[in-house]
């Protein structure tokens, strides 16, 4: 009978010490998955970080940081609620690891929450001592809150201190390309790539700023690689997108936006761009769908406010056009185009110096635009003074050679100076490029004078 205990005892000892050995292993798999799976967030790769978290958790449900890092995902994926939700949870295993406090700060920043992001970036900054890693990340909050100097001198203390500088110097590049600072921006993902040249959050982030200044294939040498070997980091996407639209590559355009998308819910530049493509493409739906987006990530995005305001003014929908610029103009009072859009409905109802006014302070703000060069020789056209006129198209053309409207009011400036086969041939340029409205050329004052000449009418035909 003794002997039969003790083989009872023996067997049960055996097994809980498997199960405890089972239960190690499992947790130390789980531990090494959570380490991998922010490996390659710190490297973009959310697609593969979610399988990785996903597997951690599997196998230690109790797992805080793995939990904390789900939420973290979930949160970029734009499900907040089950973010917020994981968060809590991971904070109640573990309340004083400030890695999780880190994740909680993330969570509530997706979600729109900047005040108790910084209050939880605040209590990882404690736990960790002042991490290199969370001051980088309360920098990110605070240019989120307009409050760019506070980020940068944070920022600039972490670069001065080592640890960490190649993040810092990235989030620093960022506040300087937001404020269209590119210069300065480029010399600080510089910085991050001579402290790590692996960090692929600089290079993609280097290749928007040379994309910024016309260098489309300096940017394509970048980043192909990446590219190439199927990366889930948006930012590589969102270059990849705006190269393939410099090439009028449409269709790749939209396969990389939507590439952005999917691995960054609230990527607004990537919103943005596919809504002005499903505008090209004449689908207002889609437009307006991704439009929308943006604006629940942020509700006064005046650029998002102006995009929707310009399809409802093409549609005919004055009023709510006009009511959603107004909008746009209140939520940021310094985006050019909002004053530009609206000097052309000034301009239609015949209020040709207070459209000049706008279009003049439209020209302040970013002289450079083409959309606000087109219509302020438009303007000019209407004021019959030919040479201001042909100055702004002028302007406009050589930042978009193949804008119609610039060339159309280009020849009607030259037609104006009785300069006939000049004006006929940029009218032959808009012609090329798509140029087709029979009423501007029979009713514009500028031809009045050309209506008979054979070739005119020959362009009276083809608009036909």
């Amino acid at each position: 009978m003794r002997t039969k205990i003790f083989a009872v005892i023996f067997i049960l000892i055996i097994t809980t010490s498997s199960l405890l050995t089972a239960g190690c292993e499992n947790k130390y798999e789980s531990n090494k998955k959570t380490k991998a799976a922010i490996e390659n967030i710190k490297k973009g790769e959310y697609g593969k970080a979610t399988g990785q978290i996903d597997e951690a958790i599997k196998q230690y449900r109790k797992n805080a940081l793995a939990l904390s890092v789900k939420a973290f995902l979930n949160a970029k994926n734009g499900d907040g609620g089950s973010a917020k939700r994981i968060i809590r949870q991971a904070v109640m295993l573990d309340k004083t690891n400030w890695q999780i406090r880190l994740n909680s700060a993330k969570v509530f920043l997706f979600s729109g929450d900047t005040e108790r992001a910084l209050e939880e970036a605040g209590r990882a900054l404690e736990l960790s001592q002042d991490s290199p890693e969370v001051k980088c990340f309360k920098a990110e909050i605070l240019s989120q809150k307009n409050e760019p100097a506070e980020a940068a001198a944070l920022l600039t203390s972490v670069i001065q201190g080592g640890q960490n500088s190649d993040l810092a110097a990235v989030t620093l590049g960022d506040i300087f390309f937001k404020d269209k600072n590119f210069e300065k921006a480029l010399e600080q993902y510089d910085l991050a790539l001579a402290k790590n040249p692996a960090n692929i959050e600089a290079i993609a982030s280097k290749a928007l700023v040379l994309i910024e200044k016309g260098k489309m294939k300096e940017a394509f040498e970048l980043i192909k690689h990446y590219d190439e070997s199927g990366t889930d980091n948006p930012k590589i996407h969102l270059a990849m997108a705006k190269i393939s639209k410099a090439n009028k590559n449409r269709v790749k355009e939209e396969e990389e936006l939507t590439k952005a998308i999917a691995n960054d819910k609230f990527n607004r530049e990537s919103y943005l761009m596919l809504a002005m493509l499903k505008m090209e493409q004449g689908n207002a739906g889609e437009a307006e769908r991704n439009l929308f987006r943006i604006l629940e990530i942020d509700p006064n995005n005046g650029e998002a406010l102006y995009y929707r305001a310009y399809i409802k003014l093409s549609m005919g929908q004055t009023d709510e056009g006009r009511q959603l610029l107004e909008q746009a103009i209140k939520a940021d009072p310094s985006f050019s185009l909002s004053y530009t859009l609206k000097s052309n409905i000034l301009l239609k109802e015949g209020k040709l110096e207070e459209a000049l006014d706008l279009l003049k302070k439209s020209e302040q703000l970013d002289a450079e635009h083409p959309f606000t060069q087109t219509y302020l020789a438009r303007a000019y056209i209407i004021k019959r003074d030919a040479g201001l006129a042909e100055k702004h198209a002028d302007k406009a053309i050589q930042k978009d050679p193949s804008n119609i409207l610039a060339l159309y009011y280009k020849a009607s400036a030259l037609a104006m100076q009785n300069k006939k086969d000049q004006a006929f041939s940029f009218l032959e340029k808009a012609f090329e490029n798509g140029f087709n409205e029979s009423a501007k050329l029979n009713t514009d004052f500028c031809w009045q004078p050309y209506r008979e000449d054979p070739k005119f009418k020959e362009f009276l035909k083809k608009a036909r």
